[in-house]
């Protein structure tokens, strides 16, 4: 049970980590396009 909580919050980090990089990705691609503009 213990490892179960271990890999869930490992899970929930990864998916965060990928979330943020998305976003900042993104966010960039669209300050990218802006600056094209």
């Amino acid at each position: 049970m213990l490892l179960y909580e271990a890999y869930k919050d490992l899970f929930i980090f990864v998916l965060m980590k990928v979330y943020i990089r998305d976003t900042t990705n993104r966010l960039y691609n669209m300050n990218s396009i802006i600056l094209i503009l």
